[in-house]
Parts: structure tokens; sequence; C-alpha cells
């Protein structure tokens, strides 16, 4: 926009300007840059005026949206789907989500079954977790509570050191790098 008001100032104050000069008069040269002088500062505010707006109302949309983010609260109970499909939302909240095991991939690792990916919502139990008496096993129906964060690199490695098998290692880093998971505080089986 800028660019723009810049031509359209050069193209309708300067160039006439410069051919109303010829080129060795007194008198006629200065009553000429006199009515430049006027157009040059009338354009001049229009530019900055324009500018000035310009940059007002990137500011206005910026704490606007920053406004709309901090007052939409994220939802208690989101569905996996939910946390796949939008997780920038959900990122660092607490969550309980219903779901059924798709897949175990250890005593601390499963995914709950999603429609939006194959591969499912990834949860990991953390250290002072509340674990079922009974072992996960797929099929079950279980209800999650944690925190929802993004997969890391020192997460996935933490994920691989767990893994059995080496093949195993590789199909958890090709599935889940850089997707969201929870971070489960506590498992219910239901």
């Amino acid at each position: 926009m800028a660019l723009l008001l810049l031509y359209a100032y050069w193209r309708a104050v300067v160039v006439p300007a410069m051919g109303d000069v010829p080129p060795q008069s007194g008198d006629i040269g200065r009553r000429c840059m006199g009515r430049w002088s006027r157009q040059h500062v009338i354009w001049l505010v229009w530019l900055v005026g324009a500018i000035g707006l310009s940059g007002w109302l990137v500011l206005a949309g910026l704490t606007a949206s920053e406004a709309r983010a901090v007052s939409e609260p994220a939802p208690a109970h989101p569905a996996a789907d939910q946390i796949l499909g939008q997780p920038r939302h959900l990122l660092y909240h607490s969550v309980t989500v219903d779901g059924e095991i798709a897949r175990v991939w250890n005593s601390r690792t499963f995914a709950l079954r999603s429609r939006s990916t194959r591969c499912g919502l990834l949860v990991v139990l953390g250290d002072q977790a509340a674990r079922p008496a009974l072992p996960l096993q797929q099929g079950q129906q279980v209800t999650v509570t944690g925190t929802v964060r993004p997969l890391s690199r020192q997460d996935m490695e933490i994920l691989e050191s767990w893994a059995a098998a080496p093949s195993e290692q590789l199909v958890l880093q090709a599935t889940y790098a850089y997707h969201p998971y929870v971070l489960a505080q506590e498992v219910r089986i239901r």
C-alpha cells in the first residue's frame, strides 16, 4: 500500500513539477517550486496518515486475536479427534478424555482410537500417574485425565527408551513425531 502511494505521489506531484520548471528561469522556477511544495506537503501528509492507519489496523487486529484466544477457554472434556484436530487451543491445558484404547505400546504408553487419524491420540502415563489395577488392553474403554503437550524430541527419546524392540521405536517415531499427546495423571477403566 505504501509503495502504491509513493508511486501515485511521484506521478501526481514530482513528475508534473519537474516538467513545469524550465532549465534556466529565475522567477518562474520559484513560482513552480512554491506550488510543488504545497502539493508535496499534502501528499506527504496523506502518505504518513496511510502508513499510520495501516500500522494501527495491524496492531488492532493482533490485540483482537489475542483477546479472542485468551477469552476462549479450552474445553475441559474434549474428544480425541478435537485434540488432534485443533491442538493449539488445548496445548498445556488439563483435559479429561474418554475413549477406546486402539493400541497398547507398553505399560506406560497407549493410543486412544480417533476418527481423524489412523494412529489415534498418544497417551503417556506420567511418573506419578494413578494407574488402573488391571493391565490396559486394546478395546478397553478408559477415561484419561492429563495435560495436552506437543511431542518434542526429548519426549520422543524417552518413549523410544521404553519401547521393547528397535522396530517399535521406529514405528513410534514415524507415527507420532510432532503430534500432540496427553501426559496422563490418571487413567480409569470404565
